[in-house]
């Protein structure tokens, strides 16, 4: 995400310079957007991609829990998500109606899964622990999750700095193609 954030910028400083030399407003505006949508996909996409693995495990710590059969329950899921995560939750109850491991059919499926949840899945695979393990995995996560919503540590910072920055650009092209044609 890095590199995204970089040559976000990069791109920006170029077409800023470039525009302001050819069509001043339009260039601006697009190029200034499409930065604006590049920079706020990046927070949220890390985001989504932790709560998917997330909605997993919750399901597989749900199944345990009600002691249910997982391919059943991991089925029955995936009837109510969208699209990619439905595929993840498919593709994790064939491995495992095919006589897979937890923790390896997991990892192939569902590549969201931290791959320290996936090891800690299998250790408590083998030690006969697996609903205690995937209830201690749930609590730890959200424990991080209420931290980090105390602390302010959510990328949804990133709304409060783009806010400002997109109404500026909005006025800049007022400003440079709407009022010379009224003076």
């Amino acid at each position: 995400w890095l590199f995204r954030v970089v040559a976000a910028v990069v791109i920006l400083v170029l077409l800023l310079v470039l525009g302001a030399l050819l069509f001043p407003m339009l260039l601006m505006l697009l190029v200034s957007l499409a930065i604006l949508a590049v920079l706020l996909s990046i927070p949220l996409s890390i985001v989504a991609r932790h709560q998917r693995g997330l909605r997993v495990v919750g399901y597989l710590e749900q199944a345990t829990r009600l002691n249910l059969p997982l391919p059943a329950m991991l089925d029955a899921a995936a009837e109510g998500e969208r699209a990619g995560l439905a595929k993840r939750l498919r593709d994790l109850c064939a491995a495992l109606a095919q006589g897979a491991s937890l923790a390896p059919a997991l990892q192939a499926s569902a590549p969201e899964v931290p791959r320290r949840t996936v090891s800690l899945i299998g250790f408590g695979e083998r030690i006969g622990r697996l609903p205690q393990m995937l209830a201690g995995i749930m609590r730890q996560e959200k424990s991080n999750l209420e931290t980090r919503m105390r602390r302010g540590d959510s990328p949804f910072w990133m709304y409060g700095l783009m806010t400002p920055f997109s109404l500026l650009l909005m006025l800049n092209g007022v400003i440079i193609g709407i009022v010379p044609i009224f003076e």
